[in-house]
């Protein structure tokens, strides 16, 4: 994302610099939430920036700024349409991951009250994300591509002739996932074609509740460790 506001001639490095020393708070990204958020002061408050999912950060959001700059209302099929085949998908079938971009700006005594009901914002897990990341303006999606390492499809193929039933596990968007399984050569669009029980390509939401769901276990140091249940 850098490298692509430095070769559309922003000037990234102020913009960095400008904001040291303004940061409010912080919600770090992770595989639950889907998103990343981080709040700067402004002049007349804060403003709060989150990316991450399209699919999560979307419903969060309000309006987008349209091509001519202008910022518009944004509704139930401008939703559909944009996770949908009109930009997510379209890029999931490239193998490109997604990552949308949205702000909010919070009127200085607004973000105090905030801040006091949240304990200066200290712990971010206690955060309450609802009243911060709500009312968002969608400022764009991102399509990143990660490309396959040398020599993947050649390990996958040695695997596959020893008899190894090769499969990926990530937490990509599933048409991301099923685009690059097929780049690797782990699936092919012959077994897409028979995937008629939907067992090649799943999400962790369907397999989780095929094995039985998601168990927790108090380890002895006091953590929870959370697993899978033994599939039938």
């Amino acid at each position: 994302m850098l490298n692509y506001l430095m070769n559309s001639e922003i000037e990234v490095e102020k913009f960095i610099q400008d904001k040291n020393g303004k940061i409010e708070m912080q919600i770090p990204f992770d595989s639950k939430r889907k998103r990343q958020t981080t709040a700067i002061k402004t002049e007349d408050g804060v403003r709060v920036f989150v990316k991450g999912a399209p699919e999560i950060v979307i419903q969060r959001c309000v309006s987008f700024i349209a091509e001519d700059g202008e910022t518009q209302d944004l509704d139930e099929d401008k939703i559909s349409a944009i996770t949908g085949e009109e930009v997510v998908k379209r890029f999931a079938r490239k193998c490109y991951r997604t990552l949308l971009v949205a702000y909010v700006d919070i009127p200085e005594e607004e973000w105090n009250a905030l801040k006091e009901s949240s304990n200066n914002f200290e712990k971010p897990e206690e955060i309450d994300s609802d009243e911060i990341e709500a009312g968002l303006t969608m400022v764009g999606i991102f399509g990143l591509m990660d490309p396959l390492r040398p020599g993947i499809n050649e390990a996958v193929k040695q695997c596959n002739s020893s008899g190894i039933n090769v499969r990926m596990c990530t937490g990509d968007n599933i048409d991301t996932a099923t685009a690059i399984s097929l780049e690797a050569g782990i699936i092919s669009q012959e077994d897409l074609a028979h995937n008629e029980d939907g067992l090649l390509c799943m999400q962790g939401s369907s397999f989780r509740q095929m094995v039985g769901g998601l168990k927790s276990e108090k380890l002895e140091n006091g953590t929870n460790k959370d697993s899978v249940g033994n599939m039938i």
